[in-house]
């Protein structure tokens, strides 16, 4: 999901070492200049959990606002598979 918004992997760097490091504890950020919604962030926040006992179950993922509020068109023009959309609609 992190990855679908931002257009990068969440713990990516341009080290391989810095960017296990990161994974394993499980350090990444919420870029400020590419605006998404509080919900969004609240849904990864909670997915991206290094203890799995604390992650949310895929009931919960489903039923979270993220998932209930957020509207999802029926149809994306073709320009979203070779470009960033210029509204933010998350």
């Amino acid at each position: 999901m992190y990855t679908l918004l931002y257009g990068r992997p969440p713990f990516e760097t341009s080290d391989v070492k810095k960017t296990y490091k990161r994974i394993k504890e499980c350090q990444f950020t919420f870029n400020e200049d590419f605006a998404i919604s509080q919900n969004a962030k609240n849904l990864i926040s909670k997915v991206l959990i290094v203890e799995a006992g604390k992650r949310l179950t895929l009931e919960q993922i489903l039923t979270h606002p993220f998932m209930t509020s957020t509207k999802i068109p029926k149809q994306m023009p073709v320009s979203v598979l070779s470009q960033t959309p210029n509204k933010v609609f998350l």
